[in-house]
Parts: structure tokens; sequence; C-alpha cells
């Protein structure tokens, strides 16, 4: 029993509420990326892409503690966090590479069409 950490749950969050956590990343990427490649911000898409699934991997983390203390009696608390930290990184790591490859190549041929007016 000393895998999970006691956190108290000050909000009755559901399930499906809880498996929101995981596009809250990918969501927050798309904004920055699509604010990157119009340049109104500075920062390079790589380090929001990095950002992002630092990100991506301590809310599934706050997640998995949430679900673990929430699953019933009789279910195994650590199946159910450690498949939510499972979906949760590997959704995260795919959809935020995917966005960081074609909000990339959207940003190369939005200034390549710049440079060339």
């Amino acid at each position: 029993m000393g895998y999970f950490i006691n956190v108290p749950v000050l909000i009755n969050i559901t399930r499906p509420m809880i498996l929101l956590i995981i596009l809250v990343a990918p969501t927050i990427q798309i904004v920055l990326s699509s604010l990157r490649i119009r340049d109104r911000i500075s920062t390079p898409i790589g380090v929001i892409a990095l950002f992002m699934i630092l990100l991506g991997f301590i809310l599934t983390y706050i997640g998995q503690i949430v679900m673990g203390n929430d699953a019933p009696p009789g279910e195994a608390r650590g199946t159910i966090s450690f498949a939510f930290l499972l979906i949760g990184n590997l959704v995260t790591i795919i959809i935020v590479l995917i966005i960081a490859i074609i909000s990339g190549i959207q940003y190369y041929y939005t200034h390549k069409n710049k440079d060339k007016a």
C-alpha cells in the first residue's frame, strides 16, 4: 500500500473528467503552435513540444493518483492507475509529436513563402 500517495480529493471528479486531463497538453500545444506559426510568440516549436510532453507527464501522473485513490474497493488500484499512466503517456507522446511535426512543416512553408515575397 505504500505505492499510492493519499491525496485528499477536494473535488468530486468523475472518471471521464479525469480522462480529459490527457487532452490538456495537446490542446495547449495546438494554441501555442498556431501562435508561433503566425509569429506572435518567439518560442521555437521544439521547445513548445518538449514543454507539452513534460506537462502531459505531470498531468497524467496527477490523474493516476486521483484515479487510484478513487477506485472502488473491489478493483485493483494498481492496475487502474498503471493503465491510466501508460495510456496517458502514450497518448501524450504520440499526439504532441504529431502536432509538432505538422506545425513545423506548416511553419517552414509559411516562412518559405514569406521569404520569396
